[in-house]
């Protein structure tokens, strides 16, 4: 009661189509339109829907990304596919689906992905029944596959086993000279000590050495990527303003032609209306397709801000294990400094116990 409607101008043009406002579930079923003169009629089936465009979260776990694929305000109940660059379909788990209290159901799915040449994916909800289909696609950079923790784990284990290496020869230092004091085995084995000091210190400096490089490398492709990025955002804002324009633009038309709609022609009446009538069809259909690429426009913004602040993130993060290599560096020349004024004190401490060797040279 209350929501359909006849146009009356349409009437005189012999249309007759019944207009339902403000549709509800509840609308579902049968009509029947009858010509009583002529005993005509026709039936149409009416089917109800409703649909909803999907969001996407990325969460970070190890070599991999769990995507989270969520759309509420769907009729009848939708299924939930995920897709790569290629269009494969991949393997997920069966998607949540919950039912409100207003019959429209949410479903949610997850699904999780390693890298892959593309390194696209799409979410596409859909509708059969009713021939609906809304997606979300989102493209993640290499960078975003890479442990993170790697490097970490790695400077870590470089700065523990240093550390163990430099205890057990400051062990052996202290220990074996008390153990064969004034004797010339005393003095060859501390030698030999802290040359296995020396030889362990270019061994742990080659590796930090090659972390560096590696994190100086990533750096770079990061701080590539951030600008990237960020005039990619800059172009999707301006495209929005370009498709509000046209928008505007496709209303103020709709909004001219429904002027048009109303008045009766003088000559050519059918021929006219006809052409109004196919008019405003085409503006409603240009108008859609504005609306569509408004909203996709809008979900690439939002991940290329998401991908900024994961990058930001990445980069502060290879910022600082770097810092910590450098300064492990210069602990480590430090120490190379250290271990060879110990050798020159031991060559000439061994040069004054034995000065029959010098008489000798």
């Amino acid at each position: 009661m209350g929501r359909t409607s006849l146009s009356t101008n349409k009437l005189k043009c012999g249309d007759t189509s019944l207009k339902l406002s403000k549709v509800k579930l509840s609308d579902i079923g049968t009509y029947k339109c009858l010509v009583p003169k002529t005993g005509t009629e026709s039936v149409v089936a009416l089917t109800v829907g409703s649909v909803s465009s999907p969001d996407m979260k990325i969460s970070k776990v190890t070599n991999g990304a769990v995507l989270q694929c969520s759309s509420e305000g769907w009729y009848p109940e939708p299924e939930v596919l995920w897709l790569d660059g290629e269009g494969n379909l991949l393997s997920a788990g069966p998607p949540e689906t919950v039912r409100g209290p207003d019959d429209l159901y949410t479903v949610s799915s997850r699904v999780t992905v390693e890298k892959r040449p593309s390194n696209s994916f799409t979410c596409r909800v859909q509708q059969k029944d009713t021939n609906q289909t809304r997606e979300t696609t989102i493209h993640l950079p290499d960078d975003f596959f890479m442990d993170q923790s790697n490097s970490a784990v790695r400077i870590t284990i470089c700065l523990a086993a240093c550390f163990m290496s430099v205890m057990a020869v400051f062990v052996l230092w202290k220990c074996g000279p008390h153990q064969i004091k004034n004797t010339n085995g005393s003095t060859e084995r501390q030698h030999l000590v802290e040359e296995d000091k020396t030889i362990q210190l270019d061994m742990k400096e080659e590796k930090l050495h090659e972390e560096l490089q590696k994190i100086e490398g990533d750096l770079k492709h990061v701080q590539q990527v951030i600008p990237t990025l960020t005039n990619q955002k800059k172009d999707l804002e301006n495209q929005r303003k370009k498709l509000n324009s046209l928008l505007d633009e496709d209303n103020k038309q709709i909004e001219k032609n429904n002027k048009k709609l109303k008045e009766i022609p003088k000559f050519d009446t059918d021929k006219k209306m006809e052409k109004r009538v196919k008019t405003r069809k085409d503006l409603d259909r240009r108008k859609t397709e504005h609306d569509e690429l408004l909203w996709n426009t809008g979900k690439l913004q939002e991940t290329a801000e998401k991908m900024i602040t994961i990058m930001k993130e990445r980069k502060e993060k290879l910022e600082r294990d770097k810092k910590k290599i450098n300064e492990h560096l210069k602990e480590m020349e430090r120490q190379r400094e250290e271990t060879k004024l110990q050798l020159e004190q031991q060559e000439r401490e061994e040069e004054k116990n034995n000065p029959s060797s010098n008489d000798d040279k």
